[in-house]
């Protein structure tokens, strides 16, 4: 099973110059609660400007690192049990969508207009309401079959 963890704001947006468009702690203490323990998949790009992030593993997608590419990621993980959680950036948003049953989406309170962004139908999924906090709001996005 692959899921995507995504906080995107009122723009679409999920990076400014590498980094997040906005501050939000509480948000990042969600990201933290969602993550912890688990094994987490990024591009290299993202992996490059990621900080620490203890208690999880990360995996790189692409560049060389753990995995050439997601094409081959898949490959090697069609028969795999283990669930696969993707935390970005962009590119690998974008190529993993289409086989992720399940997406943790964050919509941030914010309206900075960033340089990437996450594209996606909503219509296709099922919303389910985890949290709505000042700040921000989370759902689980289950795919429609």
């Amino acid at each position: 099973m692959i899921t995507l963890i995504v906080a995107i704001n009122h723009t679409n947006s999920i990076g400014l110059n590498n980094k997040l468009p906005w501050h939000n702690p509480d948000e990042l203490q969600y990201f933290k609660q969602i993550t912890m323990g688990k094994t987490l998949y990024v591009g290299h790009n993202t992996y490059k400007h990621l900080p620490p992030l203890p208690g999880r593993k990360i995996k790189v997608i692409g560049h060389n690192k753990d995995v050439q590419d997601f094409h081959t990621f898949l490959l090697n993980h069609q028969d795999s049990k283990e669930d696969i959680y993707i935390i970005g950036g962009a590119s690998i948003f974008n190529q993993a969508l289409p086989y992720a049953s399940y997406l943790y989406l964050s919509i941030v309170n914010d309206d900075t207009l960033g340089d990437c962004f996450f594209k996606f139908n909503p219509s296709l999924y099922t919303h389910t309401l985890l949290q709505k906090q000042p700040t921000f709001t989370s759902y689980l996005l289950t795919k429609k079959e």
